[in-house]
C-alpha cells in the first residue's frame, strides 16, 4: 500500500511538476573583492528580481517582483517555456517598435545562449529582460523575466549594457563558502597567466584552452584559431596584452571572467570588453572553454606603449591633441574594432591623409552618448608611429568560421539588376586574383555633384548583370565568412578604411570573425555612378554578427576593370 501510493505522488509530480518540487540552480552570489560592482540576480523560485551592489558587503538596491517562464527548470531547447539558469549579461536597450502585451515599452537583451550552453546543446534564442503591457503574474513567460512596466521603467538608468544577470532557481544570499572564494582568485590568476601567455607568444596560450570544448563554443576548429595566432606569433615581432579590471562570477558549473583587454603590436591595435567561460578538466585545472569579445574605443592607447616605442608628439601629426570619440556601437567595418586594428585610425599621419577617401564625403560621426562608462572617460593619447609590417602568411587553410546562415534578398536588384530578380546569386569566384591594378592616385573617390547625379549614365545591361552579381556574391562571401572567396573580389593594393592591401584586409577580417562570426549582410538603396575606368557604388549596408551584434552605415565602394571582370580597389564605410 506504502509502495503504491509512494509510486503515484512520484507519477504525479512527474506529470505535473509543482512550482515548490522543481529542482535547479542554487545561485551562490559570491562576496569577493573581484565579484562585479553591479549586477542582477533572478531568483525563479520567488519570482524576485534583485540588483545588487557591492560596497563591502553585498547590499540589495532594488528588490522587485518579476515572473519567468511557464515551466520551472532551465531551458534546454528553443520553445520550451523555460527560463535559463546561469550567468548572462545585458548586450542591448531597446525601447521601441516593441508588442505592448508582451514586452512593454522596455526591453534588455541577454546573450543566451552563452558559450557554456552552446556546448551543452541548449537552444533558443531572445531571451531578455523586459516590460509588460499589464500586471505580471507569476511563471507566465515563454523564457524571459518580465517586470511591471513602472518597475522596469524606474530600473533604466541602473541597468548597463554588460552588466551581468545571474538566474537561478534560488539565490543564495549567505556568507561565501570558502571554495567558492578561492576559485574566483583563481579564475582571476588565470585570466592574468592568459594574457601573458597571449603576450609570449607562449605554447601556454594554447594549452589554457580546452580544445574541444572551444571549437564548440566557438563554432571553429581549434586548429583554425590556432593557425590564425601563430601567423600572427611569427610575423610580429611583438605584441602586448594588458588585462584591467578582472572581474569574476560564478556560474553553475563554470565562472566567466570579463575584463578591458588592451592589445598593440607594431602597426595594430585594439581595446574591447573580453569575456572568457572557465571550466576544470578532469585533472581538476581551469580551462578557457568560450569567449565573448565587443569592441570598445583605444582609450588606453597611451598608457601601455613597449620600450622604445616612439609616440608622435601633436605638432609631428599636424594634430592637436584630443580625446577618442566615444560610440555606443562600434562596427566590425569601424577601424577600432578589429583585433588587430591599425593604429592609424587613432593618429593618422600626415604622409598617410592623402590617401584616404576625402573627408568632406564621410558623415560626421554619431553623437556622443551623455554619461560614457568609467572606461569610457579614459583620455586616448597619441598612438606610436607605424613600423615595417612584413608579409603574412596566407591563411588559406583556415575553415570556414561559422555556419552557412541563409542570404537573404537585397533590395539591390530592384533598381540594379531587375532580371535577377530576388535570386541570391552563389559564393563562386574566381580562384586567383588578377594583378591588373589602375594607377594609385585613381584609389581616391571622386566626388560628384548631386545635381549630377540624376543624369549620370548608367551602366549598360551586361555591365548592371556583373556589377550586381559582383556585389551579391562579395556580400555572400562576407555573410558566409568564407575568408578566400571575400578576398577574391579585392585588387592587390585595395584600400579598406585605413587598412591598405591584401595581407591587412585579410588579417583584420579573419580575426575580426574568428571572435564575432557574421550572421546577415544585406544591402539596400544601391547607387551606381561612373568615374575613370569603371563605377562608384554606393548603398546602405545592414550588418549583424552571430552574438547578436548590428550595425547600419553607408558604404562607398569604387569598382574598377581587371580584365573581363571589375575588382574592388577602395572601400569605405561611415556609420548612419
Amino acid at each position: 500500500m506504502m509502495r503504491g501510493a509512494l509510486y503515484a505522488i512520484v507519477i504525479a509530480l512527474a506529470l505535473f511538476p509543482g512550482r515548490g518540487w522543481s529542482g535547479g540552480w542554487i545561485a551562490p552570489l559570491v562576496d569577493s573583492e573581484t565579484g562585479p560592482h553591479h549586477f542582477v540576480a533572478i531568483d525563479k523560485n520567488s519570482q524576485t528580481f534583485f540588483l545588487f551592489e557591492r560596497k563591502s558587503p553585498l547590499r540589495v538596491v532594488e528588490k522587485l517582483p518579476c515572473t519567468t517562464g511557464l515551466l520551472t527548470g532551465d531551458k534546454l531547447k528553443e520553445g520550451d517555456l523555460r527560463t535559463p539558469e546561469g550567468v548572462y549579461f545585458i548586450t542591448s536597450r531597446l525601447d521601441g517598435g516593441l508588442d505592448w502585451e508582451q514586452y512593454g515599452d522596455l526591453a534588455f537583451p541577454l546573450n543566451f545562449p552563452n558559450p557554456v550552453d552552446v556546448i551543452k546543446g541548449k537552444s533558443g534564442h531572445g531571451i531578455w529582460i523586459h516590460g509588460r503591457g499589464n500586471s505580471i503574474t507569476p511563471y507566465e513567460t515563454k523564457g524571459c523575466v518580465a517586470l511591471n512596466t513602472p518597475d522596469i521603467r524606474n530600473l533604466d538608468a541602473k541597468l548597463e549594457l554588460r552588466m551581468p544577470v545571474v538566474i537561478g532557481n534560488r539565490i543564495e544570499t549567505q556568507k561565501t563558502p570558502e571554495t567558492l572564494a578561492r576559485e574566483a582568485e583563481e579564475v582571476v590568476a588565470a585570466t592574468h597567466a592568459w594574457a601573458k601567455a597571449w603576450e609570449g607568444k607562449s605554447e601556454e596560450f594554447f594549452k589554457i584552452h580546452d580544445q574541444e570544448k572551444f571549437a564548440i563554443s566557438q563554432g571553429q576548429p581549434f586548429s583554425a584559431f590556432r593557425n590564425q595566432k601563430e601567423g600572427l606569433f611569427r610575423r610580429l615581432p611583438w605584441i602586448l596584452v594588458a588585462v584591467e579590471d578582472v572581474r569574476a562570477v560564478a556560474g553553475p558549473d563554470y565562472w566567466v571572467t570579463y575584463f578591458i583587454q588592451f592589445y598593440r603590436s607594431p602597426s595594430l591595435i585594439s581595446q574591447g570588453v573580453k569575456r572568457l567561460y572557465w571550466q576544470k578538466n578532469d585533472a581538476g585545472a581551469w580551462r578557457v572553454v568560450g569567449m565573448e569579445f565587443e569592441q570598445m574605443p583605444a582609450t588606453l592607447a597611451g598608457k601601455y606603449i613597449k620600450p622604445g616605442q616612439i609616440v608622435l608628439a601633436a605638432a609631428e601629426t599636424g594634430e592637436r591633441e584630443r580625446e577618442t570619440p566615444v560610440l555606443d556601437k562600434i562596427s566590425e567595418e569601424d577601424p577600432r574594432s578589429a583585433t588587430d586594428a591599425p593604429a592609424t585610425a587613432y593618429a593618422p599621419s600626415t604622409a598617410a591623409a592623402h590617401l584616404a577617401t576625402d573627408a568632406a564625403s564621410v558623415p560626421a560621426p554619431a553623437a556622443l552618448p551623455a554619461t560614457p562608462s568609467a572606461a569610457q572617460r579614459q583620455p586616448a593619447l597619441s598612438a606610436p608611429a607605424l613600423s615595417a609590417q612584413p608579409a603574412a602568411p596566407h591563411l588559406s587553410d583556415l575553415t570556414q568560421l561559422a555556419e552557412a546562415a541563409t542570404p537573404r534578398p537585397s533590395a539591390l536588384f530592384a533598381s540594379l539588376a531587375p532580371s535577377l530578380g530576388q535570386k541570391s546569386v552563389p559564393p563562386a569566384v574566381p580562384a586567383t586574383i588578377p594583378t591588373v591594378e589602375p594607377p594609385a592616385e585613381e584609389i581616391v573617390v571622386e566626388k560628384v555633384p548631386v545635381a549630377e547625379k540624376a543624369e549620370a549614365p548608367q551602366p549598360a545591361p551586361d555591365e548592371r548583370s556583373q556589377i550586381a552579381s559582383l556585389l551579391e556574391n562579395w556580400r555572400s562571401a562576407w555573410e558566409h565568412g568564407d575568408v578566400d572567396s571575400y578576398m577574391a573580389f579585392y585588387g592587390n593594393r585595395a584600400v579598406q578604411g585605413d587598412r591598405r592591401g591584401l595581407e591587412a584586409i585579410r588579417d583584420h577580417k579573419v580575426s575580426l570573425w574568428a571572435e564575432k562570426p557574421p550572421r546577415s549582410v544585406r544591402m539596400e538603396d544601391v547607387r551606381v555612378a561612373p568615374r575613370k575606368n569603371g563605377w562608384r557604388v554606393e548603398f546602405v549596408q545592414v550588418y549583424e554578427s552571430k552574438d547578436g551584434f548590428g550595425d547600419k552605415g553607408l558604404k562607398k565602394m569604387v569598382l574598377v576593370k581587371a580584365g573581363p571582370r571589375y575588382i574592388i580597389v577602395d572601400e569605405q564605410w561611415s556609420r548612419m
